[in-house]
């Protein structure tokens, strides 16, 4: 204490005026002689703040600032900082957190120095050296638990700054690996030993950040894990999938927060939140923050959840591949463990509330390698089988299962689960597709029969128009159908051109060289390129045995006895399917078997007509239903309509009928389809 009179004493008879760096090296020893000299004299009650360490190392970034603003660069107090290890002592002197707050203010020291000043500092060894030492103190110290939110504050503000430094040059990612090597590697830190594993510290830090408590913190951790995932250094990558839990962790962290989702959604307003989330997908998720206090408990879990989702979505999709894949296995490695018992439960509400759950999740992902997964997990045939495992088995298990429940005894159960496939489908992926349609269709013989092309199928729907009563339509004929045939258009092209990446693309649109073929045929005056026909003059033929797509026609088939909702859901799935110019699908689905598509939609009809003949007024009945459809509500004063469900299956049917001879038109005509 009488030393520290004396100095004191000094300083106040010392020269007024110092040059900057002996200013610079005067500050810095009082505050390392501060810490050395006071530790043994105190109790451990003293905080920084009341000690002039805070105002000491404000005035050397001030310092520093001053010198790259006078001398446009690095000068003398920069070159004393880094030469003579000053970062690598108040790491040391952090580490003892004396007096009480010690590595908070170091943590702030070190941010400051780096969004003060403009210099490229993050690649001098005596900077990333002694910052990597700190990263891996800070891990140590979160371990324990006890740190103060203030350190937090600080420590995530720091992350934000280094982070922001190597999205600006990626390369200095490679900085904060931490590699086995000789001594004096600059990969390895004083603190490594030569036995131990590589790690990305600076990723590791961020890890044991994620349990903050602050919401805004924990955003800024996940932008700055995003950050360390993201960077396109093969190095970085292989550390992180082989010698950290990063991916074991994040995936850990959504099954985690799916397991606080309510286990059954009997709140309306939860219910309505959770469909208008799973109805379309949300660009702007973190919007939902501002009017997060709003919302109701189960909204709220519901909403972290998916926003992690969107979190690792974000992740898989800028990654390298060898991160995203590792991502992706881990992701459905706890789809298996967890959600996929609660999917194969007999108790419906379970079922149900699992498939609402996992269908908002297909509508949300837009990384592949993500999107790749869930359709593996979910769809039987489209993850690869490997030997010995019983991976491919639980998937068939489990596909069939959603599949059957589409046919559900409760029609809540069957939309969500229909719904669930409807979403699938619109996703354009070709295993889904095969998992669904393609991979059932079976060739066949059809003996001295021909085999219907095209035009023939654009004919046999027209037809079934056609057989619709003019007082049964109820809605004009030309500007609805123009409608369709627009949309057609562009759902075809879109397929047309999600296809074209695909690895099998020989049956798509198949039919247009054959058809030009045969223009050139009838050209030349050469009837050689007619429809093929196999040996003895069977003529090929292909029959779809997909389960789903025969719960479907079974569903259609039953369109006038069952809620508006189903019929809307199971018309969509078919439309789906036909969006596809597959020529073998197409053949099955417009084919006149008895169970066929055509067949069901001609039986149909005939019901219809026959039901709408035992209704009074049915013209002017259904032409209301059809503007009270469009109103999307009951008008005032409105009851219910008597007939309705049957009044508003016939307007599925006829607007159904108009989908299927638009896309008739669309397939039959190259031209249509670019």
């Amino acid at each position: 204490m009488f030393k520290r009179l004396l100095e004191d004493l000094g300083e106040v008879l010392a020269p007024t005026h110092r040059s900057p760096l002996d200013h610079f090296k005067h500050n810095w020893r009082k505050v390392y002689e501060y810490v050395i000299d006071e530790h043994s004299d105190s109790n451990g009650d003293e905080g920084v703040e009341s000690t002039p360490i805070p105002d000491l190392l404000h005035e050397m970034i001030v310092l520093l600032t001053e010198e790259e603003v006078r001398d446009g660069g690095t000068g003398p107090c920069m070159e004393y900082l880094l030469g003579h290890g000053v970062l690598r002592t108040t790491v040391s002197l952090a580490q003892g957190d004396f007096p009480r707050g010690m590595m908070t203010e170091i943590i702030k020291f070190q941010t400051k120095l780096f969004t003060r000043l403009k210099q490229v500092l993050l690649a001098h060894q005596n900077v990333y050296g002694p910052l990597k030492i700190l990263m891996q103190v800070c891990s140590q110290l979160n371990a324990k638990g006890t740190a103060t939110p203030e350190y937090y504050q600080a420590l995530t503000e720091f992350l934000v700054v280094v982070c922001h430094k190597v999205q600006e040059q990626p390369f200095f990612g490679d900085l904060f690996l931490e590699q086995p090597g000789p001594a004096g590697s600059p990969r390895r830190t004083s603190s490594s030993s030569p036995g131990q594993q590589p790690d990305f510290v600076l990723l590791s830090l961020l890890l044991t950040m994620m349990s903050v408590k602050e919401s805004e913190l924990r955003r800024k951790i996940q932008d700055c894990i995003t950050v360390c995932l993201t960077l396109p250094s093969p190095s970085v990558a292989n550390v992180v999938v082989n010698n950290t839990a990063a991916c074991t962790i994040l995936a850990q962290r959504w099954m985690q927060l799916y397991a606080a989702l309510p286990p059954q959604i009997d709140d309306d307003d939860t219910h309505s939140h959770i469909m208008e989330w799973t109805n379309a997908r949300i660009d702007n998720w973190s919007g939902w923050q501002d009017s997060y206090k709003a919302l109701t408990p189960d909204t709220q879990a519901f909403m972290h959840f998916m926003d992690w989702l969107h979190f690792i979505d974000a992740i898989a999709w800028k990654a390298l591949p060898v991160i995203s894949q590792a991502l992706t296995a881990h992701i459905v490695s706890q789809l298996t463990l967890v959600v996929e018992p609660m999917l194969s439960q007999q108790a419906e509400q379970v079922a149900l509330t699992t498939t609402v759950y996992i269908t908002a999740c297909i509508t949300q992902i837009s990384a592949p390698v993500l999107l790749q997964g869930f359709v593996n997990f979910l769809v039987a045939g489209a993850a690869p089988a490997v030997d010995g495992a019983d991976s491919a088995t639980d998937a068939q298990k489990l596909s069939k299962i959603l599949i059957t429940r589409c046919d559900d005894m409760s029609d809540e159960l069957s939309a969500a689960s229909l719904y669930l496939f409807c979403q699938l489908l619109s996703r354009k992926n070709e295993k889904v597709l095969n998992g669904l349609a393609l991979g059932h269709i079976e060739q066949c013989q059809s003996p001295g029969a021909a085999v219907a092309g095209k035009e023939a199928l654009l004919d046999a729907s027209e037809k079934l128009l056609k057989q619709i009563p003019d007082h049964l339509k109820s809605a004009d004929d030309e500007s609805s159908f123009r409608m369709y045939f627009i949309d057609a258009q562009e759902r075809a092209s879109a397929c047309m051109e999600a296809c074209q990446q695909w690895s099998v693309k020989d049956d798509f649109n198949r039919g247009a060289g054959a058809r030009k073929a045969q223009v050139a045929a009838d050209v030349s005056g050469d009837g050689a390129a007619s429809e093929p026909a196999g040996d003895g003059g069977n003529n090929i033929c292909y029959r779809c045995r997909s389960p789903l797509i025969t719960i479907l026609i079974s569903r259609l088939r039953q369109m006038l006895n069952q809620p508006f909702h189903l019929n809307l859901l199971v018309t969509a799935m078919l439309s789906s399917l036909l969006e596809y110019p597959h020529e073998k699908l197409h053949q099955c689905l417009y084919g006149s078997e008895p169970n066929g598509l055509m067949t069901v939609m001609t039986q149909l009809c005939g019901e219809l007509k026959a039901r709408a003949g035992r209704i009074d007024n049915v013209n002017n009945r259904l032409n209301d239903c059809r503007q009270t459809l469009t109103r999307g509500t009951a008008a005032p004063g409105d009851v219910t309509m008597p007939f309705s469900d049957f009044l508003h299956a016939m307007i599925v049917f006829e607007d159904f009928t108009k989908e299927l001879v638009a896309r008739a038109i669309v397939h039959t005509n190259d031209n249509l389809l670019g």
